[in-house]
């Protein structure tokens, strides 16, 4: 809190992506470095900071897991860049969108965006509520960092050592 360490655990996995859930005051992250890989949480007490639950899903090595972590809007939904959907509080799996991305944004204006990165390209992928594609968008370059704002998504890519920002609104 503040900057000040809170709480910490012996022995607790190290990941490359970590997601916070504001609803559930849950914190999602992988297994990262353990064999099979994992979706993991730990759940946070707001008022001292300290972890009072753990978990993970109930699949162990049967779902492909790759990062990045972002939970939906609502905060009943895990999406994970393998492509699929996991339910926020039990993490057992609910949907794909059948495609791996390199990174994601999950908000109300624009609703899930895919992004990935194919051959020189950064293709943008926007679903709808059933998870069909809608639309796409093809960019030159690669991928910096995609970042969600309030009403649009800010997509960041280099290409030919220039940084181009792309601001989407659905």
């Amino acid at each position: 809190r503040d900057g000040e360490q809170t709480d910490w655990q012996d022995w607790n996995t190290y990941s490359g992506y970590y997601a916070w859930n504001e609803l559930l005051g849950r914190l999602y992250f992988f297994r990262d470095g353990t064999s099979p890989n994992d979706l993991m949480y730990e759940d946070i007490d707001q008022s001292s900071g300290k972890i009072i639950a753990n978990g993970e899903s109930p699949y162990h090595g049967d779902y492909h897991i790759k990062g990045p972590i972002v939970v939906s809007p609502d905060g009943n939904h895990v999406f994970i860049g393998a492509g699929d959907i996991y339910n926020a509080t039990t993490l057992e799996y609910e949907n794909s969108i059948g495609m791996e991305v390199n990174d994601a944004i999950w908000s109300e204006a624009a609703g899930l965006l895919g992004i990935s990165q194919d051959d020189g390209h950064v293709v943008l992928t926007r679903f709808d509520e059933n998870l069909m594609p809608v639309e796409a968008r093809k960019y030159s370059g690669t991928l910096i960092e995609a970042v969600s704002q309030s009403d649009s998504a800010l997509i960041i890519i280099e290409n030919q050592n220039q940084f181009y920002f792309i601001e989407y609104v659905a």
